[in-house]
């Protein structure tokens, strides 16, 4: 062991002697026996010796008699003792990965032991004794060799967490047994079949059963209502089913349960379909060789695709050619002015045509850009054929096909197929059409059950005898329930699976559902919203004024532009705002704030031209100032991310007073304009060919909340790019003579540090030593005092302390609150909950629900902090004379019931606070119920006092500073 790893597990020890502390961690520090100093510490309740070099169990842990927390995981430790009864207090035990064949039976001695993490071990039975363990209620046996749930295994009053692998084939019909379970995890195992008992879990919450060889889920699991996390992909089922995971064990239990009649159910065959590449290749004539309306007269020079054009055309399925499966088309333009807004239709769930020239070669066609293109947005899972046109023109000497060992492998991996074809001559035409249909297979319209009725309302919503180009949620809804779909979920798995995903239309209500807008509208005719977008980021004149658009403008961008004969659209009047809504959420155009609505920034076309700033270069700045420096190196290069940063950092963007931004295509100069700590920064882009590197220098008071608001803001960004990895380093903050330092540390490395509690960190460049706290939060030299660091960083955590509003209401769904004596009379109350604003009370969305067994232990947390809440506030209004004595009359009676619920589980503790548990707690009963806040457009927003609080939709909209600004008279 190295002498500065036995310094640091000697600083650790005596710090924990020295202010009485009862947690040591000593995880990953080579040890291979027990320090002696370890048992000085007096009363010490938690332990971690994960990840050493012990090759046998240290029993001198034994004397430690008070641990309740010992971790031990990851160390080839082999074989356990045999006697474990001086830990009677040790309530959770890890022996992940340690190299276990079995179990002793003195091991069950534990009588505390409520967790214990067996995982990544060789065991394959578990001791007669086993079932000693009466308190233990989380049993993690993951990856390793049981092929069953243990035959021996009948903790089935306790046992709340049960995970099993890698080799288990069969579920027995006794889990039925397993009354508390709530969590059964059997993840990359060969289970073949699921049994319908297990939907007899009444208080199960998530089933995990992905990566196994399942083709069927039983319909009664559809009608599990606690089950909030179901997981399924990696098995033989309909990849409509699979697509529904991740909208949600909602939207996926709506499709179960919709499957449940086999007469009701009728077989979809439909795959969206994009053709992309650069421009003058042939896409379009493409398009129409495979949809048959090609005329070579008329099409061989006049062909180019402006924006994106959309339609239906259908192929022979390559597995049945009797029947055939229908590819709902989005042929994108190439133009590079494009390639920004066409990424918001790309999609994981269609397949793409890569369209190139190879007389033109793969470099001018830039084939490796696109598939780091499609890659980035896709996550990799993208199914890609490369398809060379022009087959037959004479003269060149060129290959039609890729050499694909030139390339990476995370790209290569997505193309499935390589064609050569001629659109005008149809050479080929026909193998490319089998290749389609042949590589569709699988997606989530293909092969895929439907319900009848759920069909019926796809197709109307898509009737062509209503021409508006979109409809609202509430009406898609309205049209639903008018046959016979009253499910929320379900009406919410039609517009998700079945037109957003197969390309139909645009719905991103399901993947945005904090925005109360973007839920509400689907777009029926997917060409009108992309053809919106592609009018304004061609319109010149927003061009020219540096990508400030004014409104007065979109007359001219939408209705008078004179270009119908090239596929433009003209949009009416009445459309405008909302476009300009969808546009909003998208980052495609931010209203400026001080122009009153007159005017939108476009991110897209900000000037190339880096334009004056206060400052381009931290080494200008002042030798006293505070200076923090980060680089982020994203892989692969992304069209676009400048774009999206412009947008997400709007409440930061800075205006000179000629009404300049300072921004343009590859930077942003940033301030913090409400001058809380009067921050500046300077981020700049710089491009290679396969990644970018983005540089960041913060300046200011409080330097280290801009750069966290910065950096947070680049992580939301690449949510859009989910294939895009990213590597961070902090740049020293010390200065070499007149310069500062040029040496770095890995993001990775300093917030290890941080957890470690190490005090110094030393560049390698300049030998100087920085705290690690100093590197990410700036608080070098800092003149103010620790409750002021404190508040910073609560500040800087605060979003993610507040999981839900406190701001809830629990009503009788009629009348008052009478005769609460039992637990038993309260499960069986008809009950009304309320989400409300924190910031000013006002009514948002309420539910009424039956308060089943698997609710009351929440309504106790619940009903304290809407007590806590509107004690301090003023009731709002729409409040009913009497409310506030009922709704504390709930409170009251709830103090009064006692903590055992009638099927004897514990009642939740409420701490006597506005705690973040408490709020945990509230979170969990609110998706309990279906109403969470943010589905209903709530989200949390500073107010103008300077608090945060869960606000109403409209709330959020005049308080979040999501408006560029400019000065006053631009």
């Amino acid at each position: 062991m190295s002498t500065q790893k036995t310094a640091s597990i000697s600083n650790i020890i005596q710090k924990a002697k020295k202010e009485n502390l009862k947690e040591v961690d000593l995880s990953n520090m080579g040890l291979s026996e027990i320090p002696s100093e370890l048992f000085e510490i007096p009363d010490l309740l938690s332990l971690d010796l994960s990840h050493n070099q012990f090759k046998r169990f240290p029993k001198e842990t034994f004397a430690l008699s008070s641990l309740r927390t010992f971790e031990m995981s990851h160390n080839p430790i082999k074989k356990l003792p045999e006697d474990w009864h001086h830990l009677q207090n040790l309530a959770l035990l890890n022996l992940t990965e340690v190299e276990l064949d079995e179990l002793p039976d003195g091991f069950c001695e534990l009588g505390s032991l409520q967790f214990l993490y067996l995982g990544y071990n060789n065991l394959s039975y578990l001791p007669e004794s086993f079932n000693n363990l009466k308190k233990l209620r989380h049993l993690f046996l993951h990856r390793n060799r049981f092929n069953s749930i243990p035959g021996n295994l009948k903790l089935y009053k306790s046992l709340e967490t049960l995970t099993l692998g890698s080799k288990v084939r069969s579920i027995p019909k006794r889990i039925s047994r397993f009354a508390n379970l709530r969590r059964l995890c059997i993840v990359d195992n060969e289970l073949a079949s699921l049994p319908k008992e297990v939907a007899k879990l009444e208080r199960l919450n998530s089933l995990e059963l992905s990566g196994n060889k399942l083709q069927a889920i039983p319909s009664e699991i559809g009608f599990m209502s606690d089950l909030t996390t179901l997981t399924i992909h990696g098995n033989d089922l309909p990849a409509s089913l699979v697509s529904a995971e991740k909208d949600g064990a909602g939207v996926l239990l709506s499709q179960i349960r919709s499957l449940l009649d086999p007469k009701n159910t009728s077989i979809l065959s439909e795959a969206k379909l994009m053709i992309t590449g650069e421009g003058k290749v042939g896409k379009s004539c493409l398009r129409m060789a495979l949809d048959g309306t090609i005329n070579p007269d008329r099409d061989l020079l006049n062909s180019t695709t402006w924006g994106v054009d959309c339609g239906t055309f259908s192929l022979p399925d390559a597995e049945d050619p009797e029947k055939e499966i229908d590819f709902n088309y989005w042929d994108f333009g190439g133009q590079k002015i494009y390639r920004i807004t066409h990424q918001f239709f790309y999609s994981d769930q269609g397949l793409y045509l890569l369209v190139w020239d190879p007389r033109l070669g793969e470099e001018q066609c830039l084939i490796a850009d696109w598939l780091r293109r499609i890659g980035a947005r896709t996550a990799g899972e993208a199914k890609i054929i490369l398809v060379a046109t022009h087959a037959d023109v004479d003269g060149g000497n060129y290959s039609p096909y890729v050499d694909l060992d030139r390339y990476d492998n995370s790209l290569t991996s997505m193309i499935v197929d390589q064609i050569s074809v001629d659109s005008f001559t149809k050479k080929n035409i026909d193998k490319l059409k089998f290749a389609i249909a042949k590589h569709a297979q699988g997606m989530p319209g293909v092969k895929s059950p439907i319900n009848n009725t759920w069909d019926d309302a796809r197709k109307a919503a898509l009737d062509t005898a209503n021409t508006s180009p979109w409809m609202s949620y509430v009406e898609f809804s309205d049209l639903c329930k008018e046959l016979g779909i009253g499910d929320t979920e379900a009406v919410r798995s039609i517009a998700a699976t079945f037109l957003h995903r197969l390309g139909r239309g645009i719905w991103y209500g399901i993947d945005w559902e904090n925005d109360a807008f973007l839920h509400d509208t689907i777009v029926r005719d997917p060409s009108w919203l992309a053809m919106a977008f592609m009018e304004i980021v061609q319109h010149e004149r927003t061009k020219s004024a540096g990508g400030i658009l004014d409104h007065s403008d979109l007359t001219d961008a939408w209705i008078n532009h004179g270009r119908e004969e090239d596929g433009w659209r003209v949009y009416q009047l009445d459309d405008h705002p909302r476009l300009l809504r969808m546009m909003r959420a998208q980052g495609v155009a931010l209203p400026i704030r001080s122009s009153r609505g007159e005017k939108s920034l476009i991110p897209q076309l900000v000037p190339s031209e880096k334009p004056k700033l206060p400052w381009c270069d931290p080494n200008d700045l002042e030798q006293d100032d505070r200076v923090l420096r980060m680089e982020v190196k994203v892989v692969p290069a992304i069209d676009g991310f400048m774009s999206h940063l412009i947008a997400a950092l709007e409440p930061y963007h800075f205006y000179t007073k000629d009404g300049t931004g300072a921004f343009w295509q590859s930077g942003i100069f940033l301030k913090d304009t409400e001058g809380r700590f009067r921050n500046e920064a300077l981020i700049e882009l710089n491009t290679e060919r396969n990644f970018f590197s983005i540089k960041i220098a913060a300046s200011g008071e409080e330097p280290g909340f801009l750069l966290q608001q910065i950096d947070a803001s680049i992580a939301e960004c690449l949510k859009f790019w989910p294939g895009a990895k990213r590597e961070d380093k902090i740049r020293c903050p010390h200065r070499v003579g007149d310069h500062l330092c040029q040496g770095d540390f890995k993001l990775s490395s300093v917030e290890r540090w941080l957890a470690r509690d190490m005090e110094n960190a030393i560049c390698h460049e300049c030998d100087q030593v920085s705290r690690p706290s100093d590197l990410i939060y700036g608080l070098r030299g800092r003149k103010r005092n620790d409750e002021t660091a404190d508040r910073l960083l609560e500040y800087l955590a605060y979003k993610e302390r507040r999981p839900a509003p406190g701001s809830i209401v629990l009503l009788p769904a009629k009348g008052r609150w009478r005769n609460i004596t039992t637990w038993e009379i309260l499960g069986k109350s008809r009950m009304k909950a309320q989400l409300r604003s924190e910031f000013s009370g006002a009514l948002v969305a309420e539910k009424e629900f039956t308060s089943s067994p698997g609710l009351l232990r929440y309504l106790g947390p619940a009903a304290k902090l809407g007590s806590l809440f509107f004690a301090a506030a003023p009731l709002p209004l729409d409040l009913a004379p009497g409310f506030a004595d009922s709704f504390n009359g709930l409170s009251d009676s709830l103090d009064k019931l006692g903590d055992h619920l009638p099927d004897g589980e514990q009642a939740q503790s409420v701490d006597p606070s506005y705690s973040s548990r408490n709020l945990a707690l509230v979170a969990e009963f609110l998706e309990q119920i279906e109403l969470m806040p943010r589905r209903y457009g709530m989200d949390l927003e500073r107010a103008p006092d300077g608090k945060w609080y869960w606000m109403s939709a409209a709330e959020v909209e005049q308080y979040r500073p999501t408006q560029a600004s400019l000065p006053s008279g631009t």
